[in-house]
């Protein structure tokens, strides 16, 4: 017998994308997004390349902004994924980070901290479904960082 999804549950990962994308799109609009400095730019340059690294390594077909796995998804445990979990969501908050850092201001933070929540929520959400999905699941999450190595 199915368990049946109420109307609130199916909106979950839609809202979770909905905020993150509002929260990137909140730092981009409240100040710079690339940086200046070499140093910080060289950072952010870092962060683009982990991110692209992670699509790479997950191939385009599978996937998917929605933190729902596809039918077809299988467990990817190589390249960045070998160290994180979540390699997308790190390059996405380094980036974001770094462009805070040098247009600092406290509506910026703030945006950041709701962003990072909705990612950490939004992680969360997938990882309860991957689990499900994936029975090795259990043991990569013991062997890998959700999203900041050696912390976290």
């Amino acid at each position: 017998m199915r368990k049946k999804v109420s109307r609130k549950n199916k909106l979950i990962p839609y809202l979770l994308v909905f905020l993150q994308f509002s929260g990137i799109a909140l730092i981009i609009y409240t100040g710079s997004f690339f940086v200046r400095g070499p140093v910080l730019f060289m950072i952010q340059i870092l962060a683009v390349i982990l991110g692209l690294w992670s699509v790479l390594v997950m191939k385009l077909g599978h996937f998917n902004i929605i933190p729902i796995p596809q039918e077809d998804s299988v467990l990817i445990t190589k390249g960045p994924y070998a160290i994180i979990r979540h390699p997308m969501y790190s390059s996405i908050l380094l980036f974001t980070l770094i462009s805070i850092i040098e247009d600092f201001n406290t509506l910026r933070l703030i945006i950041f901290i709701g962003l990072l929540i909705s990612l950490v929520w939004k992680l969360n959400y997938e990882e309860r479904l991957l689990k499900i999905k994936f029975h090795q699941y259990s043991k990569y999450q013991k062997k890998s960082f959700r999203i900041l190595p050696f912390l976290y």
